[in-house]
């Protein structure tokens, strides 16, 4: 353990603010995939979901000890296409449909689901603006940083350094 500690102490200053460099930009590498992931599903929900009701089957709590503030809702769906399509969520034991005060078996609710993906239908109003936002600041900022990159390295592929200019 100490030998961990003192090896530690044996880097330079150079050296030890690379290794800050490179854990806060790997850490910031994981957490875009992560945003980037769960925001590009939010999206993929706006733009190419399509809603239609659908009929609450069962409403059962999940398994698990630290799930006593959660429940699992099952619902039905019948569409066009396909002649009966299933669907869970698990929700906030106070979560209600959109214009409801309660959620029992047989209700009839709202869901968003893609065409041609299987299990990829949510109850409407599950919907999280939170990770949207928190997506299109990030898309934002790495649209912006690569930008001002994009800048910084023209005006240093065009710089001439002063013993090449020509005097006049």
């Amino acid at each position: 353990m100490l030998n961990l500690l003192f090896d530690r102490l044996r880097y330079d200053e150079d050296e030890r603010r690379m290794m800050r460099a490179v854990r806060f930009w790997g850490f910031v590498l994981v957490l875009s995939l992560f945003v980037g992931y769960y925001g590009l599903k939010e999206v993929r929900y706006r733009v190419f979901g399509t809603r239609a009701d659908a009929k609450v089957t069962s409403i059962s709590q999940p398994k698990g000890k630290d799930n006593e503030n959660l429940r699992r809702v099952r619902f039905s769906i019948e569409t066009e296409d396909e002649a009966n399509r299933r669907g869970e969520e698990v929700v906030g034991k106070s979560w209600t449909p959109p214009g409801r005060d309660s959620l029992s078996v047989g209700d009839s609710i709202e869901v968003v689901f893609l065409w041609g993906v299987e299990e990829s239908s949510r109850p409407a109003g599950t919907e999280s603006n939170f990770v949207l936002v928190i997506f299109l600041i990030a898309v934002t900022a790495i649209t912006l940083a690569c930008i001002f990159f994009w800048q910084w390295a023209s005006k240093q592929a065009n710089y001439k350094s002063p013993q090449y200019r020509a005097h006049y």
